[in-house]
C-alpha cells in the first residue's frame, strides 16, 4: 500500500515503487465472466519524458481512466447505445481524448474504473489501459523524507531566528561580525555590491547551527574573527545563491522539482503544492531560502525545491 496520494512524486532514488503482481494489473480478457466492477487507484512510473502524453483505454464493456494530476482530461469507453444498460458485448477503445499534456519523469497516480455488464449469453470481459501505446503498469509507492520530523523542525527553528521577518539583511550581516560584516558596509560599491544579499547567508547559519560545516562548499568563505557561535562553532559560510544551491544538492541529492522544467499545461503548481507541515529548501542563482507551509521564512520560493519533509512520508535513516 503506498504511503501518499499526492497526484505527482518525483522520480528520486530514495523513493520506493513495487509494480503489483500481474493478477492486479488493469489488464485482462476473460471469454466468459460474471459481471463485476474494480476501481483502482494506484501509481504508474514514467520512466522518462513524455511531450505528447495521451491515455487510451479500450474495454468489453465499459472503462475509464484518468491521472489525478489531471483529473479532466478522462479517456472513457462507455455503452454503445444510451437506451441499452448493457456494454454492448464488443471491445472498443474510447474515443480519442485530447493529449493530456506533457508529462516529466516521475510517479503519477492514476484511477481506473471497470464495469463488466450483465450481457445476455457468453460475456467477454476485456481491459487494457495504456500510455502512449504501452499497457501501463500499477504499483505502491512509498515516499521516502530527506530528514525526519524532528530533524526538519530542528534545522527550521535554527532558521526562523535569522528569516526575513526576523532580521534585516544589516542585522543578519551584524550578528557575523567581522570582515563579512565590513565588506557588506563598504564605502568601495564594488565590495558593498558582492556583499549586499543575505538569502544564502542566512541559510548558511542554520545549516551550520543544524551541523553542517560549510568548509570545503563551493564558494564558502572562513568568517576568521566573525562570531562563530551562532554557526554552531563551525567558521564558513556561502554568501553566493548559486554556490548555495551547488552545496544543496551536493548534501541531499537530485533536484526534487526543477526550476522551469514543467509547462504551465502540465499544472507543475498543483503537483508540488506545499501541504500544511511540509518543510522545504530552495535554490537557484537569484535566491534561496527555508519555508514550511504555514509560512514562507525565506520572503519568496525560488529555483530548485527540495522537500525535506511531509506528513506520511516514510522517514529517512541515520537522518
Amino acid at each position: 500500500m503506498s504511503n501518499t496520494t499526492d497526484p505527482f512524486v518525483p522520480a528520486l532514488s530514495r523513493h520506493t515503487f513495487t509494480k503489483k503482481p500481474s493478477a492486479e494489473q488493469p489488464v485482462f480478457s476473460h471469454a466468459d465472466k460474471e459481471a463485476f466492477t474494480k476501481t483502482w487507484d494506484e501509481y504508474i512510473l514514467v520512466e522518462k519524458d513524455i511531450t505528447n502524453a495521451q491515455l487510451l483505454v479500450s474495454a468489453d464493456d465499459n472503462a475509464s481512466a484518468y491521472l489525478y494530476a489531471f483529473p479532466d482530461k478522462i479517456a472513457e469507453v462507455t455503452p454503445l447505445t444510451e437506451d441499452k444498460d448493457y456494454g454492448g458485448g464488443q471491445f472498443r477503445p474510447c474515443d480519442p481524448i485530447p493529449v493530456i499534456a506533457e508529462l516529466k519523469r516521475g510517479y503519477y497516480r492514476i484511477h481506473i474504473q471497470y464495469e463488466n455488464v450483465n450481457y445476455p449469453g457468453t460475456n467477454a470481459a476485456r481491459l487494457e489501459v495504456k500510455l502512449n501505446d504501452k499497457q501501463v503498469v500499477i504499483g505502491d509507492l512509498i515516499a521516502h523524507n530527506l530528514l525526519t520530523k524532528v530533524a526538519a523542525e530542528m534545522l527550521t527553528n535554527h532558521y526562523v531566528p535569522y528569516s526575513y521577518s526576523k532580521k534585516s539583511t544589516d542585522e543578519v550581516y551584524a550578528a557575523i561580525g567581522g570582515w563579512l560584516n565590513d565588506n557588506h558596509n563598504s564605502d568601495d560599491p564594488e565590495t558593498a555590491a558582492n556583499y549586499y544579499h543575505s538569502c544564502a547567508l542566512r541559510l548558511s547559519i542554520a545549516l551550520s547551527a543544524f551541523g553542517q560545516n560549510l568548509a570545503g562548499a563551493t564558494g564558502a568563505d572562513n568568517i576568521l574573527t566573525g562570531a562563530s557561535n551562532i554557526l554552531g562553532g563551525n567558521r564558513h559560510v556561502i554568501i553566493s545563491s548559486s554556490n548555495m544551491a551547488k552545496h544543496i544538492k551536493s548534501e541531499y541529492g537530485s533536484i526534487e522539482y526543477p526550476a522551469g522544467d514543467y509547462t504551465a499545461e502540465s499544472k507543475i503548481e498543483d503537483m508540488k503544492k506545499i501541504k500544511i507541515n511540509d518543510i522545504y529548501l530552495y535554490s537557484d542563482s537569484t535566491h534561496s531560502g527555508l519555508s514550511t507551509g504555514t509560512e514562507d521564512l525565506g520572503n519568496y520560493m525560488s529555483g530548485d525545491t527540495w522537500l525535506l519533509y511531509r506528513d506520511g512520508w516514510a522517514n529517512p535513516e541515520n537522518k
